[in-house]
C-alpha cells in the first residue's frame, strides 16, 4: 500500500469510526426539521443500495438501518482528538449550514471495511445552499491548512458548484451543489479507485435533478 493510501486509510477509519456513534443517537439527534414547501426531495436523490452495488462494482454492500438519519449527527470535539478547526470534517451539524429544510443521510457497509455515505441537505433555494458550500469550503480550507496529521487531505476548489478533499490517490469525499440540493458523498475502503467512484455516485445523483 502506498504512502498516500496509508494515510487514507488511517483517514477514513478515523471518519468511519466517528460517524458510527454519531449516527447510533437517540431520537433528540434525529429530529427532521420543519419542513417547507419544495419541489426537491431529499429522499428521491438518495441512491439505494442496488445503485451503489452497480456503481461501485462492489456486490456486497448493505444499509446500515441505525444510520439512516434525517437530521445532521453531532460529531465529536476536540476531547476525542479532534482539532477545533477541524470538527466540520467529523461533524454534519458543521458540514450543513442551518436553514435547510430537508436532509436525509445513509450509510452502506461492506466486507473489507468498505463503505459509502450519502448526504443530501435541501435548502430553500440555490442561493442558500450555495452559500453552505462556500462556507463549509472555507472550513476545509481552515483544517487542512493546519496539517493536522489525522487530517492530511488537501481542498480542492473544482468549480463553484464543487468542492473535495483530495489525496495522493484521488478525492473520496466531495460536496456538490445543484439546485437548493448540497450533496455530500464519502466513499471509504475502495483504494485505489475511491475517487473516481465518489464522483461516479455524485454525478449519479446529481442526475436526478432537473433545474
Amino acid at each position: 500500500m502506498s504512502r498516500h493510501l496509508s494515510k487514507l486509510a488511517v483517514l477514513v477509519g478515523a471518519v468511519v469510526a466517528l460517524y458510527g456513534p454519531m449516527l447510533g443517537v437517540g431520537p433528540n439527534q434525529v429530529a427532521t426539521a420543519a419542513a417547507e414547501p419544495t419541489a426537491m426531495s431529499a429522499d428521491a436523490l438518495i441512491l439505494s443500495a442496488d445503485d451503489v452495488r452497480r456503481v461501485a462494482a462492489f456486490d456486497d454492500m448493505n444499509p446500515i438501518p441505525v444510520s439512516d438519519v434525517r437530521a445532521p449527527a453531532v460529531g465529536q470535539g476536540p476531547g476525542f482528538g479532534v482539532p477545533g478547526q477541524c470538527r466540520v470534517a467529523s461533524d454534519q451539524n458543521l458540514t450543513f449550514a442551518p436553514g435547510w429544510t430537508q436532509f436525509r443521510s445513509v450509510t452502506y457497509r461492506g466486507a473489507g471495511d468498505r463503505a459509502v455515505i450519502q448526504s443530501v441537505a435541501v435548502y430553500p433555494d440555490e442561493g442558500a445552499a450555495v452559500q453552505a458550500l462556500s462556507q463549509l469550503a472555507d472550513q476545509l480550507s481552515a483544517c487542512s491548512d493546519a496539517h493536522t496529521a489525522a487530517f492530511p487531505f488537501q481542498v480542492h476548489r473544482q468549480d463553484a458548484a464543487t468542492v473535495s478533499w483530495c489525496f495522493g490517490d484521488g478525492c473520496p469525499v466531495q460536496y456538490h451543489v445543484k439546485s437548493s440540493a448540497l450533496i455530500e458523498v464519502r466513499v471509504v475502503g475502495f483504494p485505489p479507485t475511491a475517487g473516481r467512484t465518489a464522483s461516479q455516485l455524485m454525478q449519479t445523483i446529481s442526475d436526478r435533478i432537473n433545474a
